[in-house]
């Protein structure tokens, strides 16, 4: 008992030392990043003195500030040309916005190449913000509302070797520094318990469905790819060649959304003795808590502006309860799962209890339901939230149905009616300008396509014994990847940190950005999950034993 208080206390330790200088060393390198963008450096006015032109805006100039109203769906503001590259931008309001404010940066001397998107909350009266390290040429940047503007200032980039001591040590953030503590001390723990404990006592894994395996990994990666040519498709124009390739192809990706509902009511539906404290505490948690943790990575690199520390909190809380936030806008599918997710125990005592004749009537009922969704909406109606929301509860509870026995001999019947659903919906998609609406949200078109894609996996399940293993590890990651990959997408693709990737052909900007999305993507839900996740829950777990 001694020693083994002595090794803990060693690891301890260790584990304080080693986390300690990693994140001296990250800080470090963040302060030398932020010295290269050219923050606490003089910067160019660009507003007022270098404009251009403005578009989508109505000016008028009162004390020394600009009262910009907002006029238009596009508003634009062009600024001249100064031949330096930028690195950071500085907006300075002359009063707090009342509204949240959408700001986009795009590059004229690359022939207008868009290259990033942040979001200024609601009663900030400056924000700053770094840009991709490059000369923009006339810079266009457009602020999505209106407000009154003191002045815009952009900052030089200065050469890695011009970087002084100095001025390293004038950006170091003690904040932050702390809170790269914590994150490491998590990291660090957890691989020091994995070096310790692998080997002992070997925990037996549970039994794993491969079929399900394989849905998981499509559904977050055809999430992936759907997120990464849809900029594409409304790039190419409506009913051009890329246009209807790229959007046929859709068609299957965005059979994600259901997909992952159909997965957990095939999974949790199925009556069993669970408490609900057991249920709430261990599923919602497998939800919840990674939801918030991504929230908070999301509004930490997407949001700027200067709120206090209790503003920026109680407006992350009010983001979170609510889900209205731009910045990760593929998060409504979790919202809708924490939703259904509350009703399983109910479910579980009616629909998990149903025999044959009752899970097919109610198989039936659910299909009736999506088929007169997708004709009230051909008709400009049903577009209410509580509508849509059983029309997913319908979708999760067809997950379950759709496993059951009696319902496997009709698996050729689902494939022909998935195959009929897709030429519909792309003749749907040839004539109509609302496809979207009808066709992909809680709409048995999309759902017919999904239901055929999940019958066809569950037949595949004796046939792919030999990949288990790597549909078992892409599967218990494939929830991190769906909540991760748009930030990798969005904050470092698509604004060209990854130099050549947008600009070849449509070919390769498809693989090429997938891959890389999905690559960098799986490997941070890796860190996530093994990593900070696991680390913080076993530092829960000690105190809580304490």
């Amino acid at each position: 008992m001694k020693e083994k208080l002595v090794t803990n206390k060693k690891t301890y330790g260790a584990v304080l030392i080693i986390s300690l200088l990693a994140a001296l060393l990250l800080e470090g390198f963040l302060a030398v990043v932020s010295v290269h963008h050219g923050k606490g450096q003089p910067g160019i006015n660009l507003w007022p003195e270098r404009v251009a032109s403005v578009s989508g805006y109505e000016v008028s100039y009162q004390n020394g500030t600009s009262v910009v109203e907002k006029t238009g769906g596009d508003p634009q503001m062009y600024f001249t040309e100064t031949g330096y590259p930028y690195g950071r931008l500085s907006i300075a309001f002359a009063e707090p916005i009342e509204e949240d404010v959408q700001a986009q940066v795009y590059s004229l001397g690359a022939g207008e190449v868009y290259y990033q998107t942040v979001f200024i909350p609601k009663g900030s009266s400056r924000a700053d913000f770094d840009l991709v390290c490059r000369d923009y040429g006339q810079m266009r940047l457009d602020l999505d509302g209106s407000f009154v503007l003191k002045t815009i200032e952009a900052s030089p980039v200065v050469p890695w070797r011009e970087i002084s001591l100095k001025q390293v040590l004038k950006q170091w953030n003690m904040g932050m520094f702390l809170f790269l503590w914590l994150i490491m001390v998590a990291v660090t723990y957890s691989i020091a318990d994995f070096a310790i404990n692998s080997g002992k006592n070997g925990a037996k894994k549970g039994s794993r469905i491969v079929s399900l395996d394989l849905l998981r990994t499509l559904a977050a990666y055809f999430a992936v790819a759907c997120h990464v040519i849809g900029p594409m498709i409304q790039e190419a124009g409506m009913h051009t060649p890329v246009w209807k390739l790229l959007s046929a192809g859709n068609l299957l990706l965005l059979t994600c959304n259901p997909i992952f509902l159909m997965i957990s009511g095939a999974l949790l539906v199925k009556d069993r003795q669970e408490s609900l404290a057991s249920f709430y505490k261990k599923r919602l948690g497998k939800i919840v808590v990674p939801l918030a943790v991504c929230y908070l990575f999301y509004m930490a690199v997407f949001w700027t502006g200067n709120l206090t520390g209790f503003q920026w909190i109680k407006r992350a809380v009010q983001v979170m309860l609510t889900g209205s936030s731009e910045i990760a806008p593929h998060f409504w599918l979790i919202y809708i799962m924490i939703g259904i997710y509350i009703c399983v125990p109910l479910l579980r005592k009616t629909v998990g209890r149903l025999g044959e004749t009752g899970g097919k009537r109610l198989f039936l009922v659910i299909a009736a339901a999506l088929s007169a969704a997708a004709w009230m909406k051909s008709k400009g109606f049903g577009g209410s939230q509580w509508l849509n929301w059983m029309l997913w509860l319908g979708i999760f509870v067809s997950g379950h149905i759709i496993i059951q026995p009696y319902m496997r001999r009709y698996d050729g019947l689902f494939g022909l009616f998935g195959f009929a659903m897709a030429a519909a919906s792309y003749q749907i998609m040839m004539v109509r300008s609302d496809y979207s609406g009808i066709i992909f949200n809680g709409s048995i078109f999309i759902v017919g396509i999904s239901w055929a894609v999940f019958v066809l996996a569950l037949r595949m399940e004796n046939i792919l014994g030999w990949a288990s293993e790597w549909l078992s590890f892409l599967g218990r990651h494939s929830f991190s990847v769906l909540l991760i990959h748009w930030l990798v997408l969005y904050r470092i693709l698509m604004p060209g940190y990854l130099p050549g990737l947008l600009s070849h052909g449509v070919r390769f900007r498809i693989f090429g950005t997938f891959l890389a999305v999905s690559g960098l993507s799986l490997s941070a839900a890796l860190i996530f999950d093994n990593l900070i996740q696991a680390g913080f829950e076993k530092l829960i777990d000690k105190i809580r034993k304490k």
